[in-house]
């Protein structure tokens, strides 16, 4: 029992270390994947240790494999910034399609879905693609109901 204890106390403290805590692990959703700025860049963060590259491409580079490769961090993990066009719109947008470019430890090349998309298609010819999402305010979903209060316990 105290080895469990232990254990977890550990992986506690090593969460805690590296992301802060369990509740920021939870929400890393918001951080990974592809994330609009309030800049109109784009921030993309995936994580694939054993990766030696990653780049994106998709409609909004006319699927050129070689033209955004991301930076590798000492933890696996694979950033990039997409700035924004000079009008300050992102360079990806609302709908459009991606995919990853991953070259492998041994240096094979594959193309890939990323874990943290938002939305994938399915093409004509059967496979999926990414879709970035990203609605303008009029498709964003409105609830249409306030969220449930909690009643009074007696």
């Amino acid at each position: 029992m105290f080895l469990r204890q232990n254990e977890y106390k550990k992986w506690l403290d090593i969460f805690q270390g590296a992301e802060g805590g369990l509740d920021k692990i939870a929400r890393t959703y918001s951080k990974y994947g592809l994330q609009k700025q309030p800049n109109g860049d784009i921030t993309f963060l995936e994580w694939a240790p054993g990766a030696h590259g990653i780049s994106i491409f998709g409609d909004f580079n006319e699927w050129n494999r070689d033209e955004f490769w991301c930076q590798k961090n000492d933890f696996g993990c694979f950033a990039l910034t997409l700035k924004a066009l000079p009008d300050g719109t992102p360079r990806i947008k609302h709908r459009m399609k991606y995919k990853l470019h991953v070259v492998g430890a041994d240096e094979s090349r594959m193309d890939r879905n990323s874990v943290w998309a938002k939305w994938a298609l399915q093409g004509d010819s059967g496979l999926f693609d990414c879709v970035f999402w990203d609605p303008p305010a009029e498709e964003v979903h409105k609830w249409e109901y306030e969220d449930a209060v909690e009643p009074e316990r007696p």
